[in-house]
């Protein structure tokens, strides 16, 4: 019998993400999206609504790491939501982060682009899906800094940040008064 623990049991998936900071957006993004990830307080658990030309997509999502202080490697169980079901569980306390998500691909890759909006603005970044095992890339030309490991940048981590982390995080200097 599967686990019915956090993270484990039949429904759990391995997800891999090998993350980068990008100076900016890149001109051959295409398929555009709003994405709204709502953090509830004291969970593993995501609220995402997704919103592009053609629909809208509400998911309940729990990651649970497979090693505690790295983002890189967790396991991913989603849950589809009706409206109504998003509703209900959108009422609960929460940390928000606004994104638009772009694909791109390049030299044979394809990548996830978020370019973050809100108190997150300023800050870009790629994901690339790797399977558990496949070898990381390089730091791709049109990227800053690969930040896989650097738990700041996880969403959850950048949903609570302080407006000082997120300064530091982001590359913004303090505004001098």
């Amino acid at each position: 019998m599967a686990s019915r623990h956090a993270g484990e049991g039949q429904y759990a998936i391995l997800e891999r993400e090998q993350r980068w900071v990008l100076d900016a957006l890149p001109a051959e993004t295409a398929d555009q999206r709003m994405i709204t990830d709502g953090y509830l307080v004291g969970t593993r658990l995501r609220l995402r609504k997704i919103q592009s030309d053609s629909e809208t997509i509400f998911k309940l999502c729990q990651k649970v790491r497979v090693h505690d202080g790295d983002p890189e490697l967790v396991k991913i169980t989603n849950v589809y939501l009706s409206l109504d079901e998003y509703q209900q569980v959108l009422s609960l306390p929460s940390a928000q982060i606004i994104k638009t998500r772009y694909n791109f691909t390049r030299a044979g890759s394809a990548y996830a682009i978020d370019q973050f909006q809100g108190r997150h603005a300023g800050l870009v970044l790629a994901e690339r899906e790797l399977k558990e095992f496949e070898p990381t890339l390089a730091i791709p030309a049109f990227a800053k800094s690969e930040v896989t490991n650097d738990d700041r940048y996880s969403g959850g981590s950048l949903a609570f940040a302080s407006d000082e982390e997120l300064r530091q995080v982001i590359g913004i200097k303090k505004e001098e008064t």
